[in-house]
């Protein structure tokens, strides 16, 4: 397991092959954790999916390590689902119900990163925008109602996803 969001979905990689399954089950599965899964096969527009599923831990590895994310940065199915690290400059931090949204300029591109974080958790103090960052997710494409990519954004895991390299001066 690579990344969840438990009653949504949770994302699965083994090497180069990553797998999105849908599932209403809410079991908590940590980073890392070996799963079983079954499902209803289909598709969400170029993105194999389970829908339906249901999942069993059946043991934990090691976390593959995060693929560096190059600058300029592309829409690309080959990387949907994984796991990547992108470094760059926080430039914008926004707060929505229980999710905070990180924009963080690489290069010439814009990265949306963003974290579900229920229960009246919030991001340190420290940081802020300005500062220099590297930051861990799931690549995760976004789709319109035609099925075209409209862009992309990365999903954060736990806080510690996202570290400042640099503090603002």
């Amino acid at each position: 397991v690579t990344y969840q969001a438990p009653g949504r979905f949770l994302v699965i990689q083994s090497g180069t092959a990553r797998l999105m399954a849908l599932s209403r089950d809410r079991s908590a599965f940590a980073i890392g954790d070996k799963v079983e899964i079954v499902g209803i096969p289909g598709w969400e527009a170029t993105r194999f999916v389970l829908r339906e599923a249901i999942a069993r831990k059946t043991g934990h590895v090691k976390e593959a390590p995060p693929v560096p994310l190059a600058t300029p940065i592309s829409l690309t199915t080959t990387l949907d689902s994984t796991l990547v690290k992108v470094d760059g400059l926080l430039t914008d931090i926004t707060k929505v119900g229980d999710e905070y949204f990180f924009m963080i300029r690489s290069g010439t591109d814009n990265v949306l990163a963003r974290i579900d974080l229920a229960g009246g958790n919030a991001p340190p103090e420290t940081w802020r925008k300005g500062s220099t960052v590297s930051a861990t997710g799931v690549y995760h494409l976004r789709f319109d109602e035609n099925r075209n990519v409209t862009g992309m954004e990365l999903l954060l895991r736990t806080l510690a996803d996202l570290s400042i390299v640099k503090l603002p001066p």
